[in-house]
């Protein structure tokens, strides 16, 4: 009893910190974009992190097994957690809002909720029910608000919410992906991870680029500081945290840290970029968190 109560505590930590560490990243991301695209943001950011993860993980790690039964579920999950998961992301980012971005990834746990049920037989109580529909609602104001108060940016404003919303489903299976392959090795998959991004961001540099330098804009005052942020603490860390706490707890638990997210993100969105935070955003926040609450509360 005294093992599982440890887990869950220590579980919990984990994800207090991978909320904050991914709270900060919209308004820091947002920052980089002004000099460099999203797709070479995540390029530079996972070439550090694979740079000094690599050989730490060589270090503490030196006996390297990467069957091929082994890899038919790490590459899939490398594939569905970083790259797949976060070009929309970034490319929704730069359409929208570090503020409307973060309340939208904090409506994950909805998602999470949802496909629980449906793959993981996860029983929803009547209370979950009511609380996922809150949040739905919270969901689809801010996901829809640009057709009634953006104007001529209405449509990238539109384009940049669905953007991140595909990215909260990518994330979704992601998770439920990861409870089904039980106890997954997190530095294993962290490193697979990091690899497998450098080329796959790098084919959209270069696709949207062709004749821009690959290396110097990642070098620039205004884009370095971001990256290393980024490829340390918000890859590195984050992502380590995330996947060793969802080890410990249930998939729709460790969810529920996402709400928080926005938390973390707003201080910087409003007093660094000068960012204003909209009576609807206020709105659809509220609905989201209450009906995560009310989804997450035990009677």
């Amino acid at each position: 009893m005294n093992l599982l109560r440890n887990n869950r505590s220590r579980a919990y930590a984990l994800l207090l910190i991978t909320a904050a560490l991914w709270g900060f990243a919209a308004p820091i991301a947002k920052e980089a974009y002004k000099v460099v695209s999203p797709a070479q943001f995540l390029f530079g950011r996972y070439l550090l992190a694979s740079l000094i993860f690599l050989p730490v993980y060589l270090i503490f790690s030196p006996r390297i097994s990467f069957k091929l039964s082994s890899l038919k579920i790490y590459l899939p999950l490398a594939l569905l957690g970083t790259p797949l998961c976060l070009l929309p992301l970034y490319l929704g980012l730069q359409y929208t809002s570090a503020i409307e971005a973060s309340i939208l990834v904090a409506s994950g746990p909805i998602f999470t909720i949802l496909a629980g049920h449906f793959f993981l037989k996860e029983h929803i109580s009547r209370r979950e029910k009511v609380g996922v529909a809150i949040s739905i609602l919270g969901t689809l104001i801010l996901l829809f608000k640009p057709l009634i108060l953006d104007g001529a940016t209405m449509k990238l404003s539109l384009l940049g919410n669905l953007l991140i919303t595909l990215s909260n489903l990518i994330w979704t299976s992601f998770v439920i992906f990861q409870k089904k392959c039980h106890h997954i090795d997190s530095s294993k998959l962290l490193l697979i991870s990091s690899l497998i991004s450098i080329p796959f961001f790098l084919v959209f540099v270069l696709f949207q680029s062709p004749h821009t330098p690959l290396f110097s804009p990642l070098l620039l005052p205004g884009a370095l500081p971001e990256i290393i942020y980024m490829a340390v603490l918000a890859s590195l860390v984050a992502f380590w945290a995330h996947t060793e706490a969802q080890n410990h707890i249930a998939a729709s638990q460790a969810a529920i840290f996402s709400y928080l997210q926005p938390v973390f993100a707003l201080p910087l969105a409003i007093f660094w970029l000068g960012e204003s935070l909209s009576p609807i955003a206020i709105v659809s926040f509220l609905l989201i968190i209450i009906g995560v609450y009310i989804s997450e509360s035990r009677s």
